[in-house]
């Protein structure tokens, strides 16, 4: 039974894991976002999955996507609680949470304009 429950919580991604799928998934995101998807989804990156410009060896890119995959797994309790609050409000409200996040293919956004007057 113990050997089930540590293999299970190895498995199951923790709320930055997750958060960062639903981004994957419900943002619109650029060449170099889609890269981190990649690596979420695949488990590595080569040099070929970064945009034009971006000139990596195998071992740079390999070693950019272990540092992401580490990052989101190993977080404060802090970060934890934030991006569990951050998971409910895109499931919730994707395109509002997007947006808050940063994350808009659009130029004229109608959530935290520059002016502050329009919410």
């Amino acid at each position: 039974m113990l050997i089930l429950l540590l293999t299970a919580c190895g498995v199951i991604p923790g709320p930055c894991e997750q958060l960062s799928v639903e981004i994957c998934d419900a943002c619109p995101l650029d060449d170099y976002s889609e890269a981190t998807c990649t690596c979420i989804e695949e488990g590595d990156l080569t040099p070929a999955d970064f945009p034009d410009g971006y000139d990596l060896s195998e071992d740079e890119a390999s070693y950019q996507c272990e540092s992401t995959l580490l990052n989101l797994r190993n977080t404060s309790d802090d970060a934890r609680a934030f991006c569990q609050t951050e998971l409910k409000l895109i499931r919730d409200f994707p395109k509002l949470a997007c947006e808050d996040m940063g994350y808009s293919d659009d130029d004229t956004t109608t959530y935290f304009d520059d002016d502050s007057t329009t919410y």
